[in-house]
């Protein structure tokens, strides 16, 4: 099995992984098999049905996986979701425009947008197979708590509880092994912000933002950053 394949394969968040490919494979049989066997007012309900139960299992698997690896829930990212919501719009979209064009029945719907899922997905899960989901390599297949205990992701739980002291530790713990991480660097900056340690949250900041033009522009809108945004060393 090629190795990009196997470690898509094998990654358990969202559309990757044995359960969740396993799901997205009955959703499109459940089209077929409405576009086949059934009149076309009452074909697109098997496919719809499959849906609502996939996506519930693999909620629920993923949930398991956070469990294992006592990974917290990440709160929504708005961009990346805004960006997930145009690319599965764009599928959607261009799903229904071949449908009607060629006036299929409207349960190869389901088919369609599950191929163009699947594609999607590809390039994205495999990466994150590789490297670990954004912010927290514990998503990776191969990771190994010894070599990278993952201060950072573990940082998370005490950042949402605002228990910033505890978060501190953690992010410095995390420097300590990866002093050139951005993620890491910019959460570090927005605690010490929080702490009142102008000074060291300024100078993790810049280290954060020099060259990163994503984590320049989040800066001047984070409310966790406020108390040190009118100072002239803050990035613009």
């Amino acid at each position: 099995m090629p190795e990009r394949f196997e470690r898509w394969w094998r990654y358990p968040f969202a559309v990757a992984g044995p359960i969740s490919v396993a799901c997205w494979g009955l959703v499109a049989l459940a089209g077929v098999l409405g576009a086949l066997l059934l009149r076309p007012s009452l074909a697109p309900l098997p496919g719809t049905m499959a849906i609502a139960a996939g996506y519930l299992t693999i909620r629920r698997a993923r949930k398991r996986f956070r469990a294992r690896r006592d990974i917290a829930p990440y709160p929504w990212n708005v961009p990346r979701r805004l960006r997930l919501e145009f690319a599965g719009a764009v599928v959607a979209i261009a799903a229904l425009t071949v449908v009607t064009s060629f006036r299929w029945n409207p349960a190869w719907l389901w088919v369609l947008g599950v191929a163009g899922l699947l594609g999607l997905e590809f390039d994205r899960r495999q990466t994150w197979a590789r490297a670990g989901y954004p912010g927290d390599p514990r998503w990776r297949t191969d990771w190994d708590p010894e070599a990278d205990p993952a201060y950072e992701g573990q940082a998370v739980l005490p950042l949402l509880a605002k228990d910033y002291a505890e978060a501190k530790r953690l992010l410095e713990c995390a420097v300590a092994l990866k002093p050139d991480d951005a993620f890491v660097l910019y959460n570090l900056a927005c605690t010490e912000a929080l702490t009142g340690e102008p000074d060291a949250a300024l100078g993790h900041l810049q280290k954060a933002t020099a060259g990163n033009g994503y984590y320049l522009k989040l800066a001047q809108k984070d409310k966790d950053l406020a108390t040190i945004r009118d100072d002239p060393r803050f990035p613009r």
